[in-house]
């Protein structure tokens, strides 16, 4: 499919939805997850793996990375030839939700590597092999340092929530 893709979401049970535009069209298609990709983790890492999964969904849709949300052509296209938008049509950013939030202060914690594992994993939706190359480390090894990470996030969190 020659598409450019609009939006996907992964739902609690595995499921990926893919909205998809291709050319006048917008076509939307379920996929099924990898049914193998938590088959070995126990509840717990289940748990905690679905929560970077939502916390990843948020940080690469919603842009906490620093980034705006739209470049200034895209404001003069929609507000005029300055960009200021009228007060009137003004909408706020979406706030970050708690649990995200304490999620995302989580993972601050952690080391240099624990943090990169976990940002380049779950934002950008790449495999295990993947991982590996972009850390610089056979895959067996980016699926351990991925496994550490979990488990210090999960401990930040029991720490956290208490």
């Amino acid at each position: 499919m020659n598409a450019m893709v609009l939006d996907r979401e992964i739902l609690g049970t595995g499921t990926v939805i893919v909205v998809a535009r291709a050319k006048a069209r917008v076509e939307v298609a379920v996929e099924e997850r990898d049914k193998r990709t938590m088959n070995n983790m126990d509840p717990e890492t289940k748990a905690i793996h679905l929560r970077l999964e939502e916390w990843g969904r948020w940080a690469r849709d919603k842009g906490i990375q620093g980034y705006p949300s739209q470049s200034s052509t895209e404001k003069a296209a929609q507000y005029g030839k300055l960009g200021v938008p009228d007060l009137s049509q003004n909408k706020r950013e979406p706030v970050m939700p708690d649990h995200v939030a304490r999620l995302d202060s989580c993972v601050a914690r952690c080391c240099q590597i624990d943090q990169q594992a976990l940002r380049t994993y779950y934002e950008y939706q790449i495999s295990l092999y993947e991982l590996g190359r972009k850390l610089g480390m056979r895959e067996r090894q980016a699926r351990n340092v991925l496994r550490r990470a979990r488990w210090r996030v999960a401990a930040h969190l029991a720490v956290i929530e208490g």
